[in-house]
């Protein structure tokens, strides 16, 4: 994919072919064209959301589902939903306004650190399912500092795990900042920890052993806040734990951005080994209201 570069002081033709150009790059699939979905499978579409909620108003929610409606989803994961799950009337708000969709079951991931009467909380994950993935949804387990919400479905007595992610970026800077907000919950539990993005991987690390003890079948999403080809080596990492990044094993190609703002691919879509060949078709939908692309797996 050709790298479009703009400048403040593009003007005339130039500017209007390369818009044309962008907007033509934004109206396409990456991956598989998402088709009709067909009976017996599971669809799963993940979304970076950046805040659901805006001042008590559940109005951002709404058009961020009506959005995704039409991809006739069963799971639906949205990341750095930036809202306290634990406030109290929250969830049920929230709910209320899922249902309009019928969705049936959310489970949801954040950090405490802002007071309990407060509606912001910066970073978090929440998780929809609907269909028959609600039907036979069990919560499994919500990190308590909102990386990432733990679910299974369970189909013809056998589990489907699914992880839904969200990673720190390197922003450090102010009070408010994800990073800082996870520092002070391992401060509140005595624990001297430096690097959030280490430990994120550390802790993944141990939650999937967990899973697959249980189930060879693990599907995981979500913005890593990081690509592929970093000296982080997370992606690495990740296939190091057993799970395979779908795109990238699917496509020759390099993966396009998944912000407009941004050059790189940092949200991914991982499975076991054991999944993959189980794919019918994943990719990337174009960007729509949001400044961020969407993902999809259907299985």
């Amino acid at each position: 994919m050709e790298k479009i570069k703009y400048g403040k002081n593009m003007q005339g033709g130039r500017a209007r072919a390369e818009c044309e150009e962008e907007k033509e790059m934004e109206e396409i699939y990456f991956g598989d064209d998402m088709k009709e979905k067909s009976m017996k499978t599971l669809r799963l579409v993940s979304q970076n959301c950046n805040g659901i909620v805006k001042q008590n108003n559940f109005f951002t929610l709404q058009m961020e589902i009506e959005n995704l409606n039409s991809s006739n989803y069963d799971v639906l994961c949205l990341q750095e939903t930036n809202v306290n799950w634990n406030k109290r009337g929250i969830v049920r708000k929230t709910m209320k306004t899922l249902n309009k969709f019928k969705p049936l079951s959310i489970s949801t991931a954040t950090c405490q650190t802002f007071p309990k009467e407060a509606t912001y909380q910066p970073g978090g994950t929440a998780t929809i399912f609907r269909n028959t993935a609600a039907k036979y949804h069990t919560k499994i387990k919500s990190d308590p500092v909102g990386r990432w919400t733990i679910d299974r479905i369970t189909i013809n007595k056998k589990y489907i795990h699914t992880i839904n992610i969200y990673r720190p970026s390197t922003d450090k800077n102010g009070n408010t900042s994800v990073w800082h907000q996870q520092v002070a919950h391992f401060q509140k539990q005595e624990r001297n920890i430096i690097n959030m993005r280490k430990q994120f991987t550390r802790d993944l690390e141990q939650e999937i052993k967990q899973l697959k003890e249980i189930s060879p079948s693990i599907i995981m999403v979500g913005d890593l806040n990081e690509h592929i080809k970093s000296k982080e080596n997370t992606n690495e990492e990740i296939e190091k734990m057993g799970l395979l990044n779908v795109l990238e094993h699917r496509n020759s190609k390099q993966l396009p951005r998944t912000q407009k703002r941004g050059q790189q691919a940092i949200y991914h879509l991982w499975v076991t080994e054991y999944l993959l060949t189980s794919i019918i078709n994943a990719g990337m939908l174009p960007f729509g209201i949001r400044s961020s692309t969407a993902f999809y797996g259907h299985i």
